[in-house]
């Protein structure tokens, strides 16, 4: 994992601190109570964790498999909570919703390994994400900030790549 890597070389091993991530990522379900009331975008939020939870080396994600399991859940749970009835999902629940924010929310389903064949909710965040194509092809976004905020940023290349990367988190032999 790429934020163990930044303690490399301290007194603690890598398996030492992959085990204490492992266990904060995987009190998910508390996240969107914790950082709720700040800047965080959310679903955002639960994207990082996901991916990271399901992306720990096996021997980790068999040791924490029930806790892995329910901040998946969890965290299920939030994003069908949070979709609107358009099919996406805004930077906090109840926003209107916006294309960053929907590829975040498919990226963290995605991990998760949701399928839109078996999944309502990836159904129908997948559709809206195509609907906001625009006639030549891009997608549009609002404009990301970065620290400290707000330093607003707009490259409009970045929005397409996140709508690839999210349908391509879908993209199996099932879905072609």
């Amino acid at each position: 994992m790429v934020a163990d890597d930044a303690i490399v070389g301290s007194r603690w091993s890598r398996s030492f601190i992959r085990r204490c991530m492992s266990v904060f990522l995987a009190s998910v379900p508390k996240i969107h109570r914790i950082l709720a009331p700040v800047w965080v975008c959310l679903v955002n939020t639960i994207w990082r964790a996901m991916w990271a939870l399901h992306s720990m080396p096996e021997p980790t994600r068999t040791t924490l498999k029930a806790r892995i399991a329910d901040a998946s859940a969890a965290s299920h749970r939030f994003l069908a909570q949070a979709q609107n009835t358009d099919g996406g999902w805004g930077y906090r629940p109840g926003d209107a919703s916006d294309t960053s924010s929907t590829c975040y929310s498919l990226l963290a389903l995605a991990a998760m390994g949701c399928r839109p064949q078996e999944d309502p909710v990836v159904r129908a965040g997948v559709a809206h994400l195509l609907s906001r194509q625009e006639p030549d092809g891009t997608f549009t976004a609002l404009p990301d900030q970065v620290a400290p905020r707000p330093l607003l940023f707009d490259a409009p290349v970045f929005t397409d790549i996140w709508v690839l990367l999210a349908l391509a988190g879908f993209d199996s032999d099932e879905t072609r």
